[in-house]
């Protein structure tokens, strides 16, 4: 789906983009209050003003591998959600994916700095 399409969609009273693939979208500016972007593919989308309601992203680095990670609490969401990849787990669920799979390594110990740095931003815009 592109920006284009999403937002034709969303004027048209379409409200549920979950599991949208929005990689590379531009979709500053786009008011997206009450879309569902649960399960969205939003690497390398650009979301820089975007007005998502009480929905938020948080985008994180990319990791060295190109993985690119966010921190986000969509519609229906109780918790912000860890996504990277095909992965969509709580912070203290990737804490410990992340380590079992990938403890000890370069990869593993640039992980927990990128969800230090997620959990970071989310405390400083108070949306703990």
């Amino acid at each position: 789906m592109t920006a284009d399409e999403l937002l034709k969609a969303y004027k048209s009273g379409e409200r549920n983009f979950r599991g949208a693939d929005l990689g590379g979208a531009g979709l500053g500016g786009a008011d997206l209050g009450g879309a569902d972007l649960g399960g969205a593919d939003l690497g390398g989308a650009d979301l820089g003003g975007a007005y998502l309601g009480d929905q938020w992203i948080i985008q994180g680095p990319v990791r060295t591998d190109g993985h690119f990670f966010f921190l986000m609490r969509l519609t229906g969401d109780q918790t912000p959600m860890v996504r990277a990849g095909c992965h969509w787990l709580s912070l203290p669920d990737a804490r410990t994916h992340w380590s079992k799979t990938r403890g000890g390594t370069p990869v593993g110990d640039e992980t927990a700095l990128i969800l230090d740095y997620l959990e970071n931003v989310m405390k400083l815009r108070g949306l703990s």
